[in-house]
């Protein structure tokens, strides 16, 4: 890839996205941008991409503990543009690796802490969502094999004793009030599509 082509097109997003966070300066190495940025801590963003400043299409999310960090990302086309764009922080996000949890009780147990796994794709959504139950024996690790739906956000709802209350399975848990909570949980976030 040309330097001498690139380095003058990016050069355009140097200036501010927002009063809150700024890319500074880019450096390319080969078909690498490496962006360093000026960031409010405790704040999340967005980073996107445009390769004709038009439509933006989101990389990734980052939420910030410093002011200032480096962030990379291959350059697969010839004309490329980055920003970021802050997430409003007013509006509650669902975000991967949340506590998703619910409390429950029945014969086997009382005030049980059941959880779901949670995978939410980069972008501000609203995202369509998967809710993926795994068999007898199996866990939230199932939901690993929906990663190429990349623009779903993945629950992975983990059944007591690796079960769920089905035919002859261990579990006598209220799995259909646990979906259903969970189902209510989801529509309370500003990134979860709930219709």
């Amino acid at each position: 890839m040309n330097r001498s082509h690139l380095k003058p097109l990016l050069m355009m997003v140097l200036l501010p996205i927002s009063a809150s966070a700024n890319i500074i300066a880019i450096e390319l190495i080969d078909q690498q941008a490496q962006l360093s940025l000026n960031l409010l801590t405790d704040e999340d963003y967005e980073m996107q991409t445009s390769t004709n400043l038009i439509d933006w299409l989101p990389i990734e999310t980052l939420s910030t503990y410093t002011t200032t960090g480096l962030w990379n990302e291959f350059i697969r086309e010839k004309d490329t543009f980055f920003r970021l764009e802050k997430i409003d922080s007013t509006t509650t996000v669902l975000q991967s690796e949340f506590p998703f949890e619910v409390i429950q009780s029945w014969s086997q147990e009382q005030n049980y802490t059941r959880r779901a796994k949670v995978i939410v794709p980069a972008g501000l959504g609203p995202h369509p969502v998967l809710i993926a139950l795994h068999g007898n024996g199996g866990n939230t690790n199932y939901v690993n094999q929906y990663n190429f739906l990349n623009q779903y956000i993945r629950i992975a709802p983990q059944g007591y004793q690796n079960s769920w209350n089905i035919d002859r399975e261990a579990s006598t848990a209220p799995d259909v009030e646990f979906i259903r909570e969970i189902l209510l949980q989801l529509r309370t976030y500003a990134n979860v599509d709930a219709s």
